[in-house]
């Protein structure tokens, strides 16, 4: 069989300018936040045909190479993209490729690849989505789950009010009774481990009892919930008003002694004992005073006695149903004698 070839179709491979498969892709291409992409034009080079006329009028086409060397560049959003270690340019055969290692949202857009050589330019389009997790949780309003609808507690005790808030950005918290804002005090302690948040009412009384309100905001919305808190009455076996079982009595020593005064007492909820001389509350450590607590006890303790810690001593103790005061004295060896104890008590 002879070939024969048509000397107006008949090309030199020289001068022949690139050409990809497609101008443009089509689908869009899509991807998540922090993958690695890899955006592939198919590069097809040939612009020119030899044609060969075989028996029977049928057409074969043969494709002849873009002639090298080819120059490829990337573009995004009408910006050229610099090949590096982000932006990877690989070339492998036919494909040509951008590799983005890591792809962050605002690398989506329109991309296109460019194929120059000195006959020609060739070009293809195509778009790229990167989906942001961060997109969606910025629009998270929060939300207060496993809030308690009712606290119980009995007058002494701590009441501890709990709930789990979520959303994004972080919401900011806040407590509130009866429309009154809560800050950390002696009273309340508010804390968080991770989206659980705590309001501490500390030594509860008949007063706590009542709704707390919490509300979370951030700029997406804001949410509510409602905590009650009930202060439950103890039982008429377990309440006792505190009293001395022992009060503390005057004593007289010389300058430099050890003096102790000793205090005993009961009481349900257990009392709170504190020292007095005169107007000012005594702590331990401080002024040359010691004092040690027990379950049912209380000792105050000069190690060396000086002219300063003379005079009287005032010994209260304390809780919900009322309160016993006793009062003692400390005198130097040899002065007047020691004041008689004086007690009172209260409700």
């Amino acid at each position: 069989m002879s070939l024969e070839i048509d000397p107006g179709d008949s090309l030199s491979a020289d001068g022949i300018p690139p050409l990809f498969r497609t101008e443009k892709v089509r689908n869009i291409i899509k991807a998540n936040d922090g993958e690695r992409v890899e955006l592939v034009a198919e590069l097809v080079q040939g612009t020119h045909s030899v044609f060969h006329q075989l028996c029977h009028r049928k057409w074969l086409t043969n494709w002849i190479p873009g002639s090298e060397p080819l120059q490829i560049r990337w573009i995004r959003n009408r910006v050229a993209i610099a090949d590096s270690q982000s932006f990877q340019y690989i070339r492998k055969g036919g494909d040509v490729r951008l590799v983005i290692a890591d792809a962050f949202p605002e690398d989506g857009g329109e991309y296109a690849v460019e194929a120059r050589n000195q006959y020609g330019t060739a070009r293809c389009i195509m778009r790229l989505d990167i989906h942001s997790h961060e997109r969606s949780l910025a629009e998270d309003a929060p939300r207060i789950v496993n809030a308690p609808p009712l606290v119980r507690a009995v007058p002494g005790d701590a009441a501890e009010l709990t709930a789990r808030v979520t959303g994004h950005p972080d919401p900011v918290i806040a407590w509130a009774k009866a429309g009154e804002a809560i800050t950390n005090s002696e009273k309340y302690t508010l804390s968080n481990e991770g989206i659980e948040f705590t309001l501490r009412v500390s030594d509860v009384v008949r007063t706590d009892a009542g709704k707390y309100t919490l509300t979370a905001v951030n700029v997406a919305g804001e949410a509510t919930a409602t905590i009650e808190l009930a202060v439950a009455e103890p039982t008429s076996s377990s309440a006792m008003q505190p009293r001395f079982t022992h009060a503390p009595v005057s004593v007289q020593s010389r300058l430099g002694q050890r003096v102790e005064l000793l205090a005993r007492f009961s009481g349900q909820p257990a009392p709170v004992c504190r020292w007095f001389k005169g107007d000012v509350g005594l702590e331990d450590g401080v002024g040359g005073y010691t004092i040690a607590d027990g379950a049912d006890s209380s000792t105050l303790s000069i190690l060396y006695l000086e002219n300063e810690h003379v005079g009287e001593y005032l010994c209260t103790v304390r809780n919900h149903y009322g309160e016993d005061l006793a009062t003692a004295m400390i005198m130097i060896e040899g002065s007047s004698i020691a004041l008689p104890l004086r007690r009172s008590s209260r409700k």
